[in-house]
């Protein structure tokens, strides 16, 4: 018997949008995933090597060095592992950049949009050691001022995603967890302060933090309607991820191993007996 909807398809020129919908979503989830610690045969890095990958996890152990809050820590395992979105197929791993971020605006932005990123791109980088700044040349980060609901050829995000008033999309490497691009959609129709917060999030999201926090109200990663300025705690948030100590493609065990912060195991005790 044969099937409608494929018969369909066969004399049509063009696939159907629902093809069209579901290739984007395979190809988002693809990309969101994170790298796998084996990477292909070659490579002389530990993780080529299953055994030498086990080994070197388990000598991990402390490594003095810059002291963080426990408060800090645990924000950073609670947003700096993961995604925002479709967290389910995102591996909780660490990834990061290693090398410039060279943002280039696109679509309708002001002057004002061009001062906000540049204060953002200078902070970031006292922050991280990174050298962050807005160049049209040789970019790796785009940032895309757009209308969802006007252009649709720009972003499909609107259309699975709907009321964001910011995305960000980084890539990285499968094989080292190295974060090499970026791009982030925002809400052109946003204003104000909440247009300087979304900036910021989303900046600051693509360094290898994409998750929202539902725990800190003062934190520019929650998810309501976020400050204009890091907390604190945001700001240990970002230099832990950018500690030397925090390798790429850690797990949370293995960074609380490293730094210090080994979540301490509670013995229950269970009587075998019941009379």
């Amino acid at each position: 018997m044969k099937n409608p909807f494929f018969s369909k398809f066969k004399r049509s020129k063009n696939p159907p949008k629902l093809l069209v919908n579901l290739g984007f979503l395979f190809c988002f989830f693809i990309g969101l995933n994170s790298c796998t610690p084996l990477p292909p045969r070659g490579c002389e890095d530990y993780r080529c090597s299953g055994e030498g990958y086990r080994n070197r996890r388990s000598q991990l152990k402390y490594r003095p060095g810059r002291e963080y809050s426990k408060e800090a820590l645990e924000y950073f395992l609670e947003i700096g592992f993961g995604a925002e979105h479709f967290n389910v197929f995102v591996r909780p791993i660490v990834k990061k950049w290693k090398g410039d971020i060279r943002i280039k605006l696109f679509g309708i932005y002001t002057r004002e949009d061009e001062r906000e990123i540049d204060k953002i791109a200078e902070e970031l980088s006292d922050l991280t050691g990174l050298n962050m700044s807005r160049e049209d040349t040789k970019s790796n980060v785009g940032v895309y001022f757009v209308d969802p609901n006007k252009e649709k050829s720009q972003t499909t995000w609107g259309r699975f995603i709907p009321k964001l008033r910011g995305l960000a999309f980084p890539l990285h490497d499968i094989r080292n967890c190295v974060i090499y691009s970026a791009k982030i959609w925002i809400d052109r129709t946003t204003k104000g302060d909440a247009r300087k917060s979304v900036l910021k999030e989303e900046l600051t999201q693509i360094l290898g933090l994409l998750k929202d926090s539902y725990t800190h109200p003062n934190s520019i990663f929650h998810y309501t309607d976020s400050p204009v300025e890091f907390a604190e705690v945001d700001r240990e948030v970002i230099r832990i991820l950018y500690d030397e100590r925090v390798e790429l493609c850690m797990t949370k065990s293995e960074v609380r191993r490293v730094l210090g912060y080994q979540r301490s195991l509670v013995l229950v005790y269970i009587n075998p007996f019941f009379g």
